[in-house]
């Protein structure tokens, strides 16, 4: 939704804690880790669930990590969301749909789509200021290959070094892939993943190129 929310479950290695109103969380352990998992649970919502590495130079005695958690998908519909770290600033998903009565269709932040005429795709949230999320939701997937990838729109960062990852959420179990960016290639195009639009299978690409792709 691109919303707070409030009263998300946080546990971070069994302790728990609710997110404020702000959709803030804070948690007090007696010794820092080297690592942590932390999961992320709310009524009709996917749960998140993330290791979180604690480098083994780090000094301060606060340790920020944000998140972001998705709305179940409904019935029939698949959800990609992007996150990333505070660097690049702006992330551009990018959807390429089969051909759908007759035109196949490429969604943006220039192109958000449509829900209930073709391409039954939408782009939910355009985030240009860090972290995500950016989501993408196929309301109605058609037979054929879907084809998504990242663009670093913005100057600033790596993108290998972004943090990005992709989740695809499908209904109404919020089962699917999870993909972290892979650290080798260079270029501002990440080449994330296909969807069988007939079969419904994932071929994860995850692949850094100089160029966009063509499709």
């Amino acid at each position: 939704t691109g919303l707070v929310e409030e009263n998300i479950q946080v546990s971070l290695n069994g302790l728990e804690v609710l997110s404020n109103i702000e959709g803030f969380f804070s948690l007090y352990v007696p010794d820092f880790l080297n690592s942590y998992i932390l999961n992320g649970h709310g009524d009709q919502f996917c749960t998140y669930n993330a290791t979180i590495n604690i480098p083994s130079d780090y000094s301060s005695n606060v340790f920020e990590h944000n998140f972001s958690i998705s709305p179940a998908p409904e019935l029939g519909e698949i959800r990609i969301m992007l996150t990333w770290g505070s660097n690049p600033v702006d992330m551009d998903s990018h959807l390429i749909t089969p051909e759908i009565d007759s035109l196949s269709f490429h969604i943006s932040y220039s192109n958000r789509g449509d829900s209930a005429i073709a391409p039954f795709v939408v782009l939910d949230l355009d985030d240009v200021d860090g972290f995500g999320p950016e989501t993408i939701t196929i309301k109605e997937i058609k037979t054929g290959i879907y084809k998504y990838y990242v663009h670093q729109y913005s100057n600033d960062g790596i993108l290998k070094e972004s943090k990005a990852r992709v989740q695809i959420f499908d209904s109404p179990n919020c089962t699917g892939q999870d993909i972290y960016i892979t650290a080798e290639g260079e270029g501002r195009y990440w080449k994330v993943f296909e969807i069988n639009g007939e079969s419904g299978d994932i071929l994860v690409i995850n692949q850094i190129v100089e160029t966009e792709p063509e499709y």
